[in-house]
C-alpha cells in the first residue's frame, strides 16, 4: 500500500513519456526516445540504492526513487516538444480531433486487451499457486514468491520481443501503405528471427542455470528453507518456461497485424494466449494434475499460441502474395 500509493503520483508522468517516446520516434529521433527512458531508468536505480541502503527510507525511498526517474523522462520528453524536426507543435494541435482518436485507439486496442488479459492472468495465476501450493509440501509461500521471480524474468525477455515489435510497426505501415508487400514480409521475417534467437538464449540458460539464475534475486533461506525453495524454484523456471524458445514470435506478429491495419487478427491474438488458452489451462489442469498443472499450464499455451500465430501469418502472407492488401477497413 505504501508502495503504490507513492508510485501512483508519477503515474500521469509515465504515461506521458510512454506517448511521447513513440512520436519522438516517429520524427526520426529514435536515439533521443531511448535516452529519455534509459536516463530516468538509471536514475531509479541509483536512487534505490541512495535512499533505501543510506538514507534507510525503506519501500518508501524505493517507490520515490520510481517517481523521480519517472519525472526526469517526463521533462527530457517534454524538452522535446520545442525542438520537433516535421513541425513545431502549436495550441490548435492539442484539442482533440475524434475521427482521429477513433483509429488510434483501434489500432491500439489489441496492446490494450493484451495487458488487461495479462493482469487477469496474474490473478488467476497467484491464486492457483496459493490454492494448490498449500496442499502440496511447499506450502502457500514459496509457489507465491518464485512467481515474482519468475514474473521479473518474463518481463525482461518480453521487453525484447514487444520493443523488437514496436520498432518495425513504422516500417510496416509505411511499406504497406506503399504496397511493398515484399518489405513487409521481410521486415517480419527478420524480427521473428531476432526474436527467435533470444528467445533460444534465453531457453538454453533457463534449462541450464535454473538455480544460478533463480539465486540472483535471493534464496529464501530465512523464510521457507533453502533447499524447498530452489527445488521448486527449479521446477518452476524449468517447466512453466519450457516454450520460451517461441515466446517472440506471439508479440511480435501481434504488432505485424497491428502495423499493417488487420485489427481484428491482432486483437484475436493478443486475446489467444492468455485469455484462450492459459487462464483455462490454470483454471482446469490443476484439477487433475494440482501444483504441477499450474506450471504445465505456461508452456501448452505458448505452444497453442505460437501454432494460431503461424497459421494465421501464413494465411495473411498467402493473400499477400496474390497481390491484395488485407487491411481491415
Amino acid at each position: 500500500m505504501t508502495y503504490l500509493g507513492i508510485t501512483a503520483i508519477g503515474l500521469p508522468f509515465q504515461l506521458f513519456t510512454t506517448a511521447s517516446s513513440s512520436l519522438i520516434r516517429a520524427d526520426g529521433s529514435p536515439t533521443y526516445s531511448m535516452i529519455c527512458n534509459v536516463t530516468g531508468a538509471i536514475l531509479n536505480v541509483f536512487l534505490d540504492w541512495l535512499f533505501m541502503f543510506v538514507f534507510g527510507w525503506g519501500i518508501q525511498g524505493a517507490a520515490t526513487a520510481t517517481v523521480i526517474g519517472q519525472i526526469v523522462s517526463f521533462l527530457l520528453c517534454a524538452i522535446y516538444y520545442f525542438k520537433f524536426r516535421t513541425f513545431q507543435i502549436t495550441r490548435r494541435m492539442l484539442g482533440i480531433k475524434w475521427y482521429y482518436a477513433k483509429r488510434i485507439a483501434k489500432l491500439g486496442t489489441s496492446n490494450f486487451i493484451n495487458h488487461t488479459i495479462m493482469m487477469l492472468v496474474n490473478i488467476v495465476l497467484n491464486n492457483s499457486l496459493k490454492i494448490y501450493g498449500a496442499m502440496s509440501i511447499y506450502g502457500s509461500d514459496i509457489p507465491l514468491a518464485v512467481s515474482g521471480i519468475i514474473a521479473k524474468l518474463n518481463s525482461v525477455l518480453s521487453a525484447f520481443s514487444i520493443g523488437l515489435a514496436q520498432g518495425c510497426q513504422p516500417i510496416l505501415g509505411f511499406n504497406m501503405g506503399a504496397k511493398n508487400y515484399s518489405r513487409v514480409k521481410e521486415t517480419y521475417k527478420k524480427a521473428v528471427s531476432i526474436a527467435i534467437g533470444i528467445s533460444v538464449l534465453a531457453f538454453i540458460l533457463f534449462q541450464c542455470f535454473p538455480r544460478q539464475i533463480t539465486g540472483i534475486f535471493g534464496s529464501g533461506d530465512e523464510l521457507y528453507g533453502d533447499e524447498l525453495y530452489f527445488e521448486f524454484a527449479e521446477k518452476y523456471l524449468k517447466i512453466y518456461m519450457f516454450m520460451v524458445c517461441v515466446f517472440g514470435i506471439q508479440p511480435v506478429t501481434i504488432n505485424y497485424f497491428t502495423g499493417t491495419g488487420n485489427v481484428r487478427q491482432g486483437i484475436i491474438l493478443s486475446l489467444s494466449r492468455q485469455g484462450f488458452f492459459l487462464i483455462p489451462l490454470l483454471l482446469i489442469l490443476p484439477q487433475f494434475l494440482g501444483l504441477t498443472g499450474v506450471l504445465y499450464a505456461g508452456p501448452i499455451a505458448d505452444f497453442m499460441a505460437c501454432l494460431l500465430s503461424l497459421t494465421m501469418i501464413t494465411l495473411n502472407f498467402k493473400k499477400l502474395d496474390s497481390g491484395r492488401e488485407v487491411a481491415d477497413k
